[in-house]
Order: structure tokens, then C-alpha cells, then sequence
């Protein structure tokens, strides 16, 4: 956060590796590295989610044992371009959408690491989104967001929040396996390393000049 000119470097030396093995197109499984890539593409390099791709393909979700559905859009797809296609996955199923979505939808609250920074925010957040898949009373709460799906699964204390993958591969997601992935990179000398780096690094002065 704040480290804007290690963004960029990094961003460029992504790019050129990319390139440097001659891809032709980018499919991403996740909305804000969607995002990330398309601001940062100065190639003809294509990038395109992999929802976009299962929706044209003619794939969908239709036997869940879900009646209804509600969908969570993430921040980074405020446009709807993703969520349009995951609709599209839904289309066999009743969608009932929230009170905020799409253009006006809310954080999951892990959204610029809130979750680490306060986490008190964090939950709040949360528990208000989970408050609103309440109102629509929808069966389950489908997101397209690892990191949303995530969070809203902790907050929901049950097993009313899915990604869209785990319908439509019929595989849910082991979320206590996902935890300890997150401890494990700092912990050991990974996290050591990883320790090591946020130290060495240099947080930016953002404020305009007077």
C-alpha cells in the first residue's frame, strides 16, 4: 500500500515476462488482477476473464440444490462486465440481487487490506453485505472473488457464501486449508523472508506538496 513506484516496476517486469514467451491472450479467474492487468496493458497482448470464456462456451450452473441465488459483486468489477457473464453461468437459476450491486455494489471488507489494518472495520463491513443477502433471502450468496468468498464465509458462520466455481465444478472450497496457507507465509523461513521484505520497504509520501 503506498508503494506506487514498486507497483509499477513490478507490473512492467509481469508484462515482459509475459510477452517474452509469446502469449497471445491473458485469462484471469480473478476480478481485481482483471482489472490490474487491463490498467496496465500497453501490449495488443488480449486479456479476458475466464468467465466471460465459460459463459460463451454455453456453461452454467443449474443443479445446486439452491432454489435462489444472490450475487456479490466484487469492487474492482463495479462496471459489471464480470458479474454480467457469472449472471449468465446463474441464467437456470432465480437470482434475487441485493439492495447494492453492480455499479453500486458494497465491500466484502477485505478490500486495501482493511482486514489487516482493522479489523474491526473489516467485519463491520462484512456484516453488513451478509445483511443484505439476508433481505433478498436467497438459499447462498455466489461471488466471483477468491478474497470475498473468503471473508463472507468467515463472517456468515455457515456455508451460505460459494464462489461460482464451486457450482460449477460441483467442488467446494476447504476455507480452514485456505487459512493455513495465509498463516504458513509468515511463518517459517518464508515468512521470514517475507518479514524481511515489508521491512526493507520504503512506504511513499502521497501527500500534494503545499
Amino acid at each position: 500500500m503506498g508503494l506506487a513506484a514498486r507497483a509499477k516496476d513490478y507490473s512492467e517486469r509481469l508484462w515482459r515476462s509475459i510477452e517474452d514467451r509469446g502469449v497471445r491472450r491473458v485469462v484471469t479467474a480473478c476480478p481485481t488482477c482483471h482489472q490490474r492487468l487491463v490498467e496496465t496493458n500497453n501490449s495488443d497482448l488480449e486479456v479476458i476473464s475466464i468467465f466471460k470464456l465459460m459463459a460463451e462456451a454455453g456453461l452454467g450452473v443449474s443443479d445446486t440444490g439452491f432454489k435462489t441465488v444472490t450475487v456479490h459483486d466484487s469492487c474492482t468489477d463495479r462496471s459489471g462486465a464480470i458479474g454480467k457473464c457469472v449472471r449468465k453461468l446463474l441464467a437456470g437459476l432465480n437470482v434475487k440481487e441485493m439492495a447494492h450491486s453492480g455499479t453500486d455494489t458494497i465491500c466484502c471488507g477485505s478490500g486495501g487490506i482493511v482486514s489487516a489494518v482493522d479489523p474491526d472495520i473489516c467485519e463491520a463491513r462484512a456484516a453488513a453485505r451478509m445483511r443484505e443477502v439476508s433481505e433478498t433471502g436467497a438459499d447462498v450468496c455466489v461471488t466471483y472473488c477468491m478474497a470475498c468468498a473468503h471473508r463472507l464465509n468467515a463472517q456468515s458462520k455457515g456455508n451460505s457464501v460459494r464462489h461460482i466455481l464451486e457450482l460449477v465444478f460441483n467442488e467446494p472450497v476447504d476455507h480452514e486449508a485456505f487459512n493455513e496457507k495465509n498463516y504458513n507465509m509468515w511463518t517459517d523461513e518464508t515468512g521470514e523472508e517475507n518479514s524481511d521484505l515489508l521491512m526493507q520497504s520504503e512506504v511513499l509520501d502521497l501527500q500534494p506538496s503545499s
